[in-house]
């Protein structure tokens, strides 16, 4: 039996079944690590360099095939265009059509609706499986200039975390009061409970674009494209598809900094010079306020989870108590003489849950 083949091995020769797997993630693993220390560096030039050599990369476009067109249970899903991946040769053809992005140029997506549990339906849009190829592609080269600065206490669509990680930070947040010891100060004072309505098809392209310099072309290809409802098309100047590859991450990108909203920023001289300081706004209308004002940059609409009950003028964020979210998170009832409306401590942070 002949040798395992990598990523030089020319298209011609290419047999996907001998691929050697480990080298691929290998290389590609060994630039991400790269582009992430040279962001945390601030090396700009040599970051913005070392994302265009992995999205060029052999290995980095093998890999994304791979995961799109083998690993994803939507790889037999298509787009407009017909095209699945149900065999090693259908993969093999994806490879040899170039991915390059220099001449890249995206296809519209294909929109379907899924059932809710609430009776009503999500809009999903489907593009076609090179696009999503192309789509991870991208993620490859980005997500790991992102990692680096995404806040910590953000966990929503990003890898290695989950929805338990983000209860545990809650958990950790609610302190002694949350975890059933009355007696002893909880460390948080209150918590905002965010709903934006519709957000994946109302995020603001230049949120995005803004942040993505080194991939704004094919970024706004993908963001412009439009999309088939049956066989009515409809161009897109606002959104991103939910059912993207990159979707997620660009939703991170563009929300990215909303930890911002909740602190108070001055500016201290002292000596000839001038510090930027910080810190938590204690005052929770004041931080609602805030937030509601600085997110309207971002996305064209932030609306409350009570918006059908407070129809008239509804607040865009809404704050729960520390027992409330200790509730959400599977927490034991905790309760005190004034009832769980107002709590005192010091705040911990802010915890983005996806």
């Amino acid at each position: 039996m002949g040798k395992l083949i990598d990523a030089n091995q020319t298209q011609a020769k290419l047999d996907w079944s001998r691929i050697d797997w480990r080298k691929i993630e290998r290389v590609v693993l060994r630039l991400q690590h790269r582009i992430f220390m040279a962001k945390v560096k601030g090396d700009l030039k040599g970051m913005e360099s070392l994302q265009r050599l992995l999205a060029s990369s052999r290995a980095a476009k093998l890999l994304a095939i791979r995961k799109i067109g083998q690993e994803n249970s939507g790889r037999k899903t298509p787009g407009i265009d017909g095209v699945v991946s149900n065999s090693d040769r259908d993969r093999v053809r994806l490879f040899q059509d170039g991915l390059n992005l220099k001449d890249y140029e995206a296809a519209p997506v294909r929109r379907v609706f899924i059932p809710k549990a609430n009776g009503q339906q999500r809009p999903l849009g489907i593009p076609t499986l090179k696009d999503r190829v192309m789509q991870c592609l991208v993620k490859l080269a980005l997500e790991p200039e992102w990692e680096a600065v995404f806040e910590p206490h953000s966990y929503g669509f990003r890898p290695g975390r989950s929805v338990q990680d983000s209860a545990a930070a809650v958990k950790h947040g609610l302190g002694a009061e949350g975890a059933g010891r009355p007696n002893q100060r909880p460390r948080c004072r209150w918590i905002l409970d965010a709903d934006i309505k519709s957000f994946f098809d109302e995020i603001d392209h230049d949120a995005i674009l803004s942040r993505t310099p080194v991939f704004r072309r094919v970024i706004q290809n993908w963001l412009a494209a439009g999309l088939f409802v049956g066989e009515v098309f409809t161009p897109t100047e606002r959104g991103t598809p939910q059912g993207g590859v990159i979707s997620p991450l660009l939703a991170n990108i563009a929300l990215h900094g909303i930890e911002d909203l909740f602190h108070e920023w001055s500016v201290v001289g002292g000596n000839g010079s001038c510090v930027k300081r910080s810190r938590p706004l204690r005052n929770r209308r004041k931080a609602t306020a805030n937030a509601d004002r600085r997110m309207q940059g971002t996305v064209s609409a932030v609306r409350s989870s009570r918006e059908k009950r407070r129809a008239a003028n509804p607040p865009r964020f809404t704050d729960r108590t520390p027992t409330e979210a200790g509730e959400l998170c599977g927490l034991s009832k905790t309760t005190n003489a004034r009832g769980p409306t107002r709590h005192s401590g010091r705040t911990d942070g802010f915890v983005i849950c996806g």
